[in-house]
């Protein structure tokens, strides 16, 4: 009894007589759980426990009760209370030769917030899913950059765009900032460094369009954007993106040099 006040949760006895009677004939520890229901109330009846489940978890619970029975077996399931409680039982089954008599010995507790918190990672996990299929439909490809107080910069988070337009792969420059560096045109470098310390300082977002160069095909033009914000801890975040914008600037350049012609 001393184990049932500390425990977080509830040791219970169920009980199904020759007939399919259900009872808990024992139950100790934190009866608040239950909602109500006393332990003299299931003692006698296991539809006042039922009575505040989800009848979906009720029959659930029937059917594993069941396949415990016939297979001597653990029972293991699950049964919510009104909105919010999701209540997680675990029980060994015992059969009385002598009466017919099965019952179960087991321990339930509240896992309500474990069933939250599971149910946070896979909208979080659909989320991410969702955010990756954008990120392979962007002509070009997405990146977080963090820099630290000491103006170390690394890449958290690199889509996979980057190969298309760099020829690189997103771990070639997730600690190496330097490897990204080395594809941008020298002349553009000095315009694109006042711009970010620009922005790093203001926190205004970042735009600038220059000149990169891939292994295979040569010189490209891209766009980069960004929006960074100041950390707690003095570093700097930004969330960008890179885009190819190659065939816009060729037209552009093209058109430039026809007007001029003329």
């Amino acid at each position: 009894l001393r184990y049932c006040q500390c425990a977080p949760g509830l040791f219970f006895a169920l009980r199904r007589t020759a007939g399919g009677d259900l009872s808990m004939p024992f139950v100790g520890g934190r009866l608040e759980l239950l909602q109500g229901v006393t332990a003299t109330a299931l003692a006698k009846d296991l539809s006042t426990l039922f009575d505040c489940c989800n009848r979906e978890d009720v029959s659930a619970f029937l059917s594993e009760l069941e396949r415990s029975s016939q297979q001597m077996s653990p029972c293991c399931c699950e049964l919510r209370l009104g909105k919010t409680v999701v209540l997680e039982l675990n029980a060994m089954p015992e059969k009385d030769e002598d009466t017919g008599h099965i019952e179960w010995h087991g321990f339930m507790h509240d896992v309500s917030d474990r069933r939250k918190f599971e149910a946070i990672l896979q909208d979080s996990a659909r989320l991410q899913e969702r955010f990756l299929s954008v990120a392979q439909a962007v002509p070009g490809f997405l990146y977080t950059t963090h820099i630290d107080a000491e103006g170390t910069s690394t890449f958290p988070f690199v889509s996979d765009g980057i190969e298309a337009l760099l020829g690189l792969r997103p771990e070639d420059i997730r600690n190496n900032a330097s490897v990204l560096r080395a594809c941008y045109h020298p002349d553009d470098l000095p315009e694109l460094f006042a711009r970010i310390t620009e922005s790093s300082r203001t926190l205004e977002p970042f735009r600038y369009e220059l000149r990169v160069f891939h292994p295979q095909h040569g010189m490209r033009w891209v766009e980069m954007r960004s929006t960074p914000r100041r950390l707690a801890d003095g570093a700097l975040e930004a969330h960008g993106l890179m885009l190819d914008i190659t065939e816009r600037k060729n037209a552009e350049i093209a058109l430039q040099e026809r007007e001029a012609f003329l």
